[in-house]
């Protein structure tokens, strides 16, 4: 089966970005929704099947105060859950947030990654995605753009 949305006059952009998990044995997923001309939220939806997914709940992010959300990854993290997530901003930088309480509330936490050092001097960061490494780090893959436009895949350590 395919589960689909498609866009309306209300919700111009929905299912953005998503991000899916299976939690306790539900499945959980975070997407980014267009809620009016020039705002975006984090919305989380759960269910028992794929296929029948529940109307999303706007989720709590704390820190996030002047930029809007994008794109974003979750992974699982022991007791928490982690997202790494670019904004809607000029540059695309992104952040970090966690959250231990299933995804409801999330704090920011950690570096920001800023396009001037993680852009290779350039100008946008793009869709990250979160790996766990063998050191029980973190590896992060995103996408860069150069200060010439060119677009490149790059992965990162980082420490959350």
């Amino acid at each position: 089966r395919i589960m689909s949305a498609s866009t309306t006059d209300r919700n111009p952009a929905i299912l953005m970005s998503p991000a899916l998990l299976r939690l306790h044995g539900r499945y959980v997923m975070w997407y980014v929704e267009k809620t009016t001309a020039d705002s975006f939220e984090i919305m989380r939806t759960e269910s028992s099947e794929l296929d029948t997914l529940q109307p999303g709940v706007k989720v709590l992010l704390n820190g996030l105060e002047g930029h809007q959300p994008w794109h974003l990854d979750v992974a699982e993290d022991g007791g928490r859950l982690l997202m790494a997530l670019c904004t809607a901003d000029a540059e695309h930088e992104i952040l970090f947030a966690e959250s231990r309480d299933l995804g409801l509330t999330w704090n920011v936490c950690g570096e920001h990654l800023m396009p001037d050092k993680y852009a290779f001097g350039g100008c946008c960061l793009y869709k990250p995605a979160l790996c766990r490494d063998d050191s029980s780090g973190w590896r992060l893959y995103y996408s860069a753009q150069t200060e010439t436009g060119i677009w490149l895949t790059a992965v990162t350590e980082v420490r959350l």
